[in-house]
């Protein structure tokens, strides 16, 4: 059995999480150098890097820092509200040898319990609840309990910086007719990075394609800045108006237990800022 079963979770949250109204970004390489020197990935390349073939768990540990507009039905009509503040969540997948599931008594993290929602999966359940997840270098405390043959851990795992967008604020224009500049901090050299930008929310607008051309994402290297070319916009996003731009950090950490297997925690930070996009 394949380790693709429990790296779904985080092909989930690379790819699925809001993932909903926009094309894929363009195939690797595709872009042209001009405007990035680095590499592009694909999903399942990234997936790939993470997987050393010594893994007995993946945890991921999740803040979103959140700078956007969300729409809010209201009085019969609705509304264009900002919203500022953080958002934190958690997933873990534990598993055997074999990669069949592996069920244990508790995964603890930060003095907050994650619960199983399925064969060795696990996540944070109660979205009025956020959990502590650190990053700049303080420590995130976990615990996991021994059973079936896995061994009782009490460690934890700093990360770098947070991914902070340096040069956007929100509701800044844009425009198809100009290159797109994005600069950020945060993460290290071992990041990897995913650019996101899709439309807000499509309520108010008149879609011609079934929902397509409302955005793309790209996964490269931690540059610390990338541009989009005017070209590029102008096919991949019909419509003007709000839209949604993310930036995600993700920082992977393995640590080894005392059987000689590792869990991967992958420390993901993102900031999401919603820009004004004309023609």
């Amino acid at each position: 059995m394949k380790l693709t079963t429990y790296v779904i979770i985080i092909s989930f949250v690379l790819v699925f999480i809001g993932c909903k109204n926009e094309t894929t970004g363009p195939e690797k390489n595709k872009i042209p150098p001009v405007y990035y020197n680095g590499n592009y990935y694909a999903i399942e390349e990234l997936i790939n890097t993470y997987n050393n073939g010594n893994l007995t768990g993946i945890i991921l540990l999740i803040k979103d820092k959140r700078n956007d507009m969300v729409m809010n039905y209201f009085d019969g009509d609705w509304h264009e509200m900002t919203f500022d503040g953080y958002e934190t969540d958690a997933y873990a997948g534990m598993f055997k040898q074999d990669y069949s599931p592996l069920d244990v008594v508790s995964i603890v993290i930060n003095a907050t319990t994650l619960k199983q929602y399925s064969p060795g999966a696990y996540k944070l359940f109660d979205p009025y609840s956020p959990m502590d997840i650190y990053f700049g270098g303080a420590q995130n405390k976990f615990l996991i309990d021994s059973i079936n043959g896995f061994p009782f851990v009490l460690d934890s795992v700093s990360f770098p910086n947070e991914l902070i967008i340096s040069n956007l604020s929100r509701y800044d224009t844009i425009s198809k007719s100009n290159s797109f500049d994005i600069f950020w901090s945060g993460g290290n050299s071992n990041s990897k990075i995913e650019i996101y930008f899709r439309k807000n929310s499509t309520l108010l607008d008149t879609i011609t394609k079934d929902g397509t051309g409302l955005g793309f994402r790209q996964f490269i290297d931690n540059s610390q800045g990338y541009t989009y070319p005017s070209l590029f916009l102008r096919n991949t996003c019909e419509l003007t108006g709000k839209y949604d731009l993310t930036v995600t950090c993700y920082t992977p950490v393995y640590k080894t237990l005392s059987n000689g297997k590792q869990i991967l925690f992958l420390g993901i930070s993102s900031h999401n800022i919603t820009l004004n996009l004309i023609e």
